[in-house]
């Protein structure tokens, strides 16, 4: 729904859905519809899996920290 409404992009429903399956409890987009950032919730022994996952693929980052 939000690719058809031009606010999603591929990459953020990859990083999304990279995210839910390095152990996140949710993930979505954020941000003023520009295409640019997720926000993903897991508990904290989670997090740095989840954070290292993203930060694998280089393409899910850019200019902001993984903080976990």
């Amino acid at each position: 729904l939000l690719g058809a409404i031009g606010v999603s992009t591929a990459a953020l429903d990859a990083a999304c859905h990279l995210a839910l399956s390095a152990g996140a409890y949710g993930a979505k987009l954020t941000g003023a519809g520009g295409g640019g950032c997720i926000v993903a919730v897991s508990d904290g022994a989670r997090a740095a899996e989840v954070c290292e996952a993203l930060g694998a693929s280089a393409r899910f980052v850019d200019s902001f920290p993984l903080v976990p």
